[in-house]
Parts: structure tokens; sequence; C-alpha cells
């Protein structure tokens, strides 16, 4: 149909261009921004995404920048540990120097202060930002609250369960890696820590006079072991025994000692044997000696064999000789010794008794008024002082009871839970009970309480536990403080003319040289940790805006391609437009 009042044809001709030059002009803006996706009005959801990547992408350069700071922070650190350990390691060869005779000290002591200047200067330069942690100034720095002690440093990010990224820090302990301080407590000052002898648990080192020094603490405290019963007698012979002749007398072993006081009646009364000799027996013995017992060698082989089999491994029946130290004249003995208590009896005793013979000699063995009872271990005393557990410490012991052992720890929170307070002190004996009573729970019919004299008592309660002798015993060992040794001296007071300190300085120099060591691994081990996370968010970074390119970024290729497809198509619409226009015109030439 051809129509004066409707151009169909140019109005498609004109909806064409216009969706061409619509595409055309989303292609150019494309080709001029790199994107594909430049506002929400491109593509809500992808831009959404995007964006949100982009702040995270900001986020994390902004922790990169952090990380730097931290890393260079502890960079500083460890090349100070390190550089004084190198000198503290030349100040240790030089005391070893010392101790030759003949050399020069004072010299030896010039280096040695030049090498305490050059620390000194080394932890005042090890300063980056204006913090330095190698030369401090925290009072009592090794029991200073986490907030004075404790330095925060960035060590990376994580998203939270919100969906937000949070930053993490790492911490550094100042006490940890201090050099010196102000009042004390650095790694190359004396450190005030040690809990002494932990309330009695442990002994002073009674072979070193110098009772503060790194050595000055044993790794046992007090132990008390039981002992068996025994009859000793001297011996008197030559013996001859006749062919009529006969000497007999009782053993009896594992009776209990009606006379103690801590140990209630009922009291054992032990098992008895009789012993009893005479010539045949001492023929079997002796085959060659006619019936004379001559030394008490040959003396205890009979009695041995006088025993009853079922009694002899109960009783143990010994020669023993005495050699006097000034005159070295000797003496000759018989040990009759309670090897175990008897079975059923938890008493240790021996005694001897209803002695009869016809022989003209007792060889020594004769009745005996009194009844010999092995020496019971049921306890030990803790000479109790007043000591301070400081934060970190960890104090470790073993506790001997009976023949079974038992392992304990002391921390300052077993401390200050126990005794609801807060300066890990155990000022008392009542408090020590306290403490201990918290930790050794495990110790059947155990007694902990403090006597008096303000020293404090385990024991194991007699009316519960009647074991005795060998059977009892008390003993604490394996004492260990984990931060020990401690220097007692700075390294500032080593001074090798004082002859008499060199080997107490080598003592405090080499500890200080394992603290130092110590403190450097600890700044490596930060070093790889946020060396490890910066190299990790430069991936995340890089992984992170490939995703933002697949997201949002033009394919330059495709689009520069479509801008000439478009291009073309806006040149042909152009030009049906034009045909479309021209159309009318034509039809109303035919009425001219």
């Amino acid at each position: 149909m051809t129509s004066l009042m409707t151009n169909l044809a140019a109005m498609t001709a004109l909806q064409a261009l216009k969706s061409t030059s619509t595409a055309l002009e989303r292609t150019q803006q494309n080709v001029s921004t790199g994107y594909r996706v430049d506002d929400a009005k491109d593509d809500a959801a992808y831009w959404s995404i995007s964006t949100t990547m982009r702040s995270d992408v900001q986020s994390i350069s902004a922790i990169q920048d952090g990380l730097g700071i931290a890393s260079a922070m502890v960079d500083t650190a460890y090349t100070g540990l390190t550089s004084a350990l190198d000198v503290v390691s030349r100040i240790k060869s030089l005391i070893v120097a010392a101790e030759t005779d003949g050399v020069d000290r004072a010299k030896i002591q010039s280096e040695i202060a030049a090498s305490q200047d050059a620390l000194l200067d080394i932890a005042k330069s090890a300063s980056f930002a204006g913090v330095n942690w190698l030369n401090t100034k925290i009072p009592d720095i090794q029991n200073a609250s986490d907030d004075l002690r404790l330095s925060q440093i960035m060590s990376g990010i994580q998203r939270g369960s919100d969906g937000k990224l949070d930053l993490s820090t790492m911490s550094v302990d100042v006490a940890e890696v201090s050099l010196f301080n102000a009042d004390g407590g650095g790694l190359l000052q004396a450190d005030s820590r040690s809990p002494k002898t932990i309330g009695g648990i442990r002994h002073l080192d009674s072979y070193d006079p110098w009772t503060t020094n790194v050595t000055g603490y044993e790794t046992y405290g007090p132990a008390s072991i039981g002992s068996r019963a025994t009859q000793i007698f001297l011996f008197d012979g030559p013996i001859t025994f006749g062919a009529s002749d006969t000497m007999s007398f009782d053993v009896t072993i594992g009776a209990e000692d009606d006379g103690n006081a801590d140990l209630p009646a009922p009291y054992g009364t032990g098992h008895t044997t009789t012993l009893t000799i005479n010539r045949a027996l001492v023929d079997t013995v002796l085959p060659s000696a006619g019936g004379v017992v001559s030394t008490n060698g040959e003396w205890a082989a009979v009695l041995r064999a006088a025993v009853p089999a079922g009694d002899a491994p109960y009783v143990s029946i010994v020669a023993s000789t005495y050699e006097h130290p000034v005159t070295h004249a000797y003496t000759y003995y018989i040990d009759f010794t309670d090897t175990q208590a008897w079975p059923g009896s938890e008493g240790t005793s021996m005694a001897i008794s209803g002695f009869a013979t016809t022989t003209s000699s007792s060889g020594g063995v004769g009745n005996t008024p009194f009844t010999d009872y092995g020496s019971t271990a049921s306890e030990v005393n803790l000479s109790f002082s007043a000591f301070h557990v400081a934060q970190d410490v960890e104090i470790n012991f073993s506790l001997g009871v009976y023949g079974h052992s038992y392992s304990y720890e002391i921390d300052r929170d077993t401390i200050e839970t126990v005794l609801n307070q807060k300066d890990g002190v155990v000022e008392s004996a009542d408090e020590m009970v306290t403490v201990l009573s918290s930790i050794i729970t495990n110790v059947p019919n155990l007694i902990i309480d403090s006597s008096g004299a303000g020293n404090v008592r385990l024991a194991i309660d007699r009316a519960a536990d009647r074991s005795s002798g060998i059977h009892t015993g008390f003993s604490i060992s394996n004492i260990d403080v984990n931060i020990e040794p401690l220097p007692a001296y700075d390294i500032l007071d080593v001074d090798v003319e004082d002859d008499g300190m060199i080997d107490i300085y080598l003592q405090v120099v080499d500890a200080m040289e394992g603290r130092v060591t110590a403190a450097a691994a600890k700044m490596g081990a930060m070093q790889n940790a946020i060396a490890s996370q910066r190299t990790y968010l430069e991936k995340l970074t890089d992984t992170a805006n490939r995703g933002i390119g697949v997201l949002v970024d033009a394919d330059m290729t495709e689009e520069t391609t479509r801008l000439k497809a478009l291009q073309t198509q806006e040149q042909l619409g152009l030009q049906a437009l034009s045909l479309a226009n021209g159309s009318p015109r034509a039809l109303l030439s035919l009425f001219q």
C-alpha cells in the first residue's frame, strides 16, 4: 500500500537506525572505557560483585602496607638480636681466654668493655618508626601486664562469618626480646624470676657457695628412704661342734613396732622361725672341717643352711668385715637382715631369742634384749620459705611415694586460682598446703599439713597404710623450672680482673647466649610468617583482579569488530532511510 499520510518504510528504517545507533554508542563506550560493565545499569549483579571485590583489593593493599611496616619492625629487631648474639659470643670467648693462667686479664677486660659498649649501642639503635623492642622502659618487665608487655603488629586478614574482612594481628612479647630494660629484667640483665626453693620443694646447691648464680638449685628435694631391720653379731669363733653338740635359737621377723605412736593397734606379731645347728649340718656345709667353724664366712654359710627352706627368702645371713681406719685391725661380724616384710605383715623387724647351745662358743649369736625395727619413711618435711611464680613460669616435679611416681605442675594460674589472688606469691606454709593439696589429689592416704615450726609435711596415714621398712619411701625429684637457668648478674657486670668470679660470669654469659638465641629464633619465625602472608596477599590481589576483569572488562578484539560492523550498519540505515523518505516525493511527481 502506498500512502501519503504514513511512510511505513521510513518508520522501519528509522527504528533500525535508532537500534544501530544505541548499540554503536554502547560499543563505543566499551571501547573507550575498556569496561563491559561500567556502572550498575550495565549489569547490576556483576557491577555489585566487582565493586565489592575492588573494595577488598583496596583493603588488601592497605594491609600490605601495614605488613611492610610490621616486617620492617621485626627485621630491625632480628638484625639487632643477631648482632648482639655475635657480641655475646665474643664476650664468652674472652671470658674463657681469661681462665688461662698467665694471660693479661686487664687487656682482655678492655676488649670485654668495648663489647659491652657495643651491646648498648646495638640495643639503642634497633629502633623503627619510634619503636624499640630491644631497649625498653617497662616497670618490672617480667611481671608486667599484657598491655605493657605485648606489642601488636599486623599479620594479615581473614573474612568473618558476616562476610566482612577483619584484620589479624600477632603479639610480640617485649619481655622475650628486650636486651636491656630500664629497671632490669632484660635478656642481658640479671633475672629475678627464680622461685628459689619453691617453698622447700628443692634444695640449694650445697656444693656451690654462690647460691644466687645460675646453678644455685638442685633438681631434687627432700627424701626419706625406709630401711630393713638388721641384727649384727661379733664373731667369736672358732666354734667346735662335737658329735652330740647342738645350738638353737629363734629368729622373729616382720613384727610391728607396738611402741610407735603413729601406728595404731592391733600390732602384727610377725613370723618366728627356729634355726638348729648340729654336727651333721656342719659336716654337710664344711665336710673337711671336722666340726670346726673357723671363720665368720664359714659360720654364715652354716647359719644359712639352718634356715628352713620356706623361710630362706626372708632372712639374709652374711659375713661382714670392718677395718679400723687407724689401726687397720679387722673385726668380723655376722649380719642377719629382714630382706622383706613377712607375707601378711607390713612390719619390718628382726629379733633373736631363745638361744641355747652345748658348744663352748656361741659364735657371737646370743640372746639380745632388743628388737631392731627397720626405719619407716612415711613422710617428708619441706622447709618452707615464701616464693613467687612469675608469668609464664612452669614448675614441674615428681613425687615418689612407696614405689610409685607421680608428676605435678605448678604455675601462676594455679596459685592465683587456688589462693584467690593476683600476685603469684605463696606467703606462708598454710598457703603452700593449700596449693599442694589442690594438685596432689591422686596419692592414696596422703596427709598434707603444716607444723608449728612453719614447715610443710607430706605423710602417709599410718592408720590406713601400715607399710614399713623397704616398702616405704618419699622423694621429690625431677624438678624443672622452664625459665632456668637464670643469670644473676648483668652482662655489663662482667669483669674478668676479679679472678674469683670468672667461672660465675662464664655461666651467666652462657645462659644469656641461649636466651638471645631463643629471642632471635622467635623473630626469625615472625619474619617467615609475615613474608608468607605478604606473598599470599600478593597472589590474592592478582586473583581478585583477574576475577574482576572476567566480570566487567570488555573484550577489545570483539568490541572493535562489533564497532566496525555497527558503523557499517549505521551507514546502511542512513541510506535506507534516505530511500524511504524519497518515495513520497516520487509519488507526488505523478500529479505534476
